[in-house]
């Protein structure tokens, strides 16, 4: 299971730890409507609510979808590499958040980080997002990258971290050149 906040790499880096280990791979971003559907989130919702209630409360009221989507990837894709949107694993309600871990309890999971230093990983991620996301993800008030990079809830999940700081997107872990530093978590 990859996790980390949003252009950290792990829909680039899925791929490549999964064709070594000749296992599949799933970005729960792309696959997650039926899930969120079956908790009752239609895409419709999805699309107008966000503007609707504000993106905090959104998310705060989705989050159980967010959940279910993580439980039923991980039922639907046993075996797989699976990279997990940083909502997925950042529930902002505490009841929720032993349901993440319970998900993704048995797979060992990896947190993509730019650094150790979460000032210079925010920053490092609000450009990469204004570049391919086209966003800096401060919404509403709130500052979302730096909420997922010091919240402490990746840290709590992961098995590893991997700093991805001056790795190419060519693939740091299938190429020669200088590998990402794997450190245990916490």
């Amino acid at each position: 299971m990859l996790i980390g906040p949003p252009a950290t790499g792990k829909s680039t880096v899925a791929p490549l730890v999964a064709s070594p280990l000749r296992s599949p791979w799933v970005d729960l971003d792309e696959i997650a409507s039926p899930y969120y559907a079956e908790a009752g989130w239609s895409p419709a919702m999805l699309s107008y609510l966000p503007s609707e209630l504000g993106w905090e409360r959104f998310h705060a009221s989705c989050e159980p979808a967010l959940i279910h989507a993580v439980e039923r990837c991980i039922q639907e894709h046993p075996g797989a590499v699976v990279a997990l949107g940083a909502g997925h694993t950042h529930p902002t309600d505490p009841s929720l958040r032993p349901r993440v871990a319970q998900a993704l309890k048995g797979a060992f999971v990896v947190l993509l980080r730019p650094t150790p230093d979460a000032d210079r990983s925010v920053q490092i991620l609000r450009e990469r997002c204004r570049r391919a996301k086209w966003t800096d993800w401060q919404i509403d008030g709130v500052d979302w990258i730096h909420r997922w990079c010091t919240d402490q809830q990746d840290e709590q999940l992961a098995d590893a971290t991997v700093y991805t700081e001056g790795q190419s997107c060519q693939g740091p872990l299938s190429s020669a050149h200088r590998r990402p530093v794997f450190l245990p978590a916490g």
